[in-house]
C-alpha cells in the first residue's frame, strides 16, 4: 500500500497495529514523521527494518 505522509503519520499513531518495511537510507525520514520512539524494530536484515507502530 502506498499513502502519502500525512495518511502515514494519522495511521502510525493509531490504536491499530502497522508494520512497515524500510531500507536503511529511509529511516531517519520516518523518524521524523513518527517520532524518534514510535519506530519499533521487529526485524532487521540486509539493510532493510521491519518495523511496527505498537
Amino acid at each position: 500500500m502506498f499513502i502519502d505522509d500525512r495518511d502515514f503519520e494519522r495511521r502510525w499513531q493509531s490504536t491499530a497495529r502497522y508494520y512497515l518495511l524500510a531500507a536503511g537510507p529511509a529511516v531517519p525520514r520516518l523518524e521524523r514523521l513518527a517520532g524518534p520512539n514510535a519506530l519499533r524494530v521487529v526485524a532487521a536484515s540486509g539493510g532493510k527494518f521491519l518495523f511496527t507502530n505498537l
